[in-house]
């Protein structure tokens, strides 16, 4: 029997690194520049999937950043905020429920707000629909 597979079982061996690195991680202002560069989207999802499971403050900051970009970005560069807000609520933990329902909430305020730029709009409409 196979154990069931999460963003923290990872092969061995790890490596550990000190509380402070790993705090940085999921600094809001590295986050914001990974996500405005676009810089590996997929391994930065594993990593806030990772960094965020089972931990509901965590969770809090990084879906602050996502929306963030979400709200600030032009449709064309909506791609990584979209990809990593998707990764965010689909994450499988003791959170989930509390975590889709606070993001749709604060989602759907921002494209609430945003109407007035079709293209971002429909971007995320698309990316609710998929």
């Amino acid at each position: 029997n196979a154990a069931e597979r999460t963003p923290l079982s990872l092969p061995q061996p790890l490596l550990h690194i000190a509380r402070e690195e790993y705090e940085l991680l999921m600094h809001p202002a590295l986050l914001r520049k990974l996500l405005k560069d676009g810089v590996n989207v997929t391994a930065l999802s594993e990593l806030v999937q990772h960094c965020c499971f089972g931990l509901q403050e965590q969770s809090t900051t990084v879906l602050h950043c996502i929306l963030q970009g979400i709200d600030s970005m032009d449709a064309e560069a909506l791609g990584p905020y979209l990809h990593l807000y998707c990764a965010y609520i689909l994450l499988a933990d003791e959170h989930q429920q509390w975590r889709t329902q606070f993001a749709m909430q604060r989602l759907l305020r921002v494209i609430a707000s945003n109407m007035r730029y079709k293209q971002a709009t429909i971007s995320c409409l698309r990316m609710l629909i998929d």
